[in-house]
Order: structure tokens, then sequence, then C-alpha cells
């Protein structure tokens, strides 16, 4: 399915080198970020649901955010200041780790993923 360009090669997702096929990390793109935010938020909503904050540190060890995306400490840095200008996220980097706090719900967030699209 991923090889077949009439379904998820153009994505990108994998590549094969020397027989391998490995998956790339999702693209830190401001395109993406509103996806993004609505992923933070719904893992945040699904793993920690009496909480609006939680740290970067406890949002990996719980839901994987930055594995499962394949970022590394780099990158998730980059992705959360993308997710809090759309307004989906509020990031406290005088904590450390860095505190994440939801400011629109998940259902708010998956609604208004595409209007930057529209």
């Amino acid at each position: 399915m991923y090889e077949d360009d009439a379904s998820f090669s153009t994505c990108g997702a994998l590549a094969e080198a020397d027989g391998l096929i490995r998956r790339r990390a999702a693209p830190v793109d401001n395109k993406m970020a509103g996806g993004y935010g609505a992923w933070i938020v719904q893992l945040i909503g699904d793993h920690f649901p009496d909480s609006q904050q939680v740290s970067a540190a406890e949002l990996e060890s719980r839901a994987a955010w930055r594995t499962i995306s394949g970022w590394g400490i780099s990158e998730s840095p980059r992705v959360l200041e993308l997710v809090e200008r759309k307004g989906v996220v509020q990031v406290d980097r005088h904590m450390n780790p860095w505190l994440i706090q939801m400011k629109v719900s998940a259902d708010s967030a998956w609604a208004s993923m595409y209007d930057v699209m529209i």
C-alpha cells in the first residue's frame, strides 16, 4: 500500500535503502500544524482526562507523541511552536520540561483542522 502511487506512495512515509524499509519522521511543516495540534490535544484528553496541562515529558511517557511521529529532541520544540501559533496549545517554556496547556478542546481542534485549506 505504501509503494502504490494510487495509495500512500506520494506521502513519503517510508523510504527504502539497501533493501531496508524505514519509516520517516512526520514532516515539521506549518501546513501540518493544525493536524498535529488536534492530535496533541486529543492525546492530552485521552491520557490525562482530568488535566488541561501536562509536561512534554509526561506526554511522551504516556502517549509516545515524539516516538510515534519520529521527532527527536530538536524537532519537538519546533512542532510545539507551530501548534502554539495555531492557538491550539500554550507552551510554558519557563519550566523544564515544558508544560503544554490545551487552549481548545480536541473536538474543536479536529473541526477546525482544515480551515486553513479552504
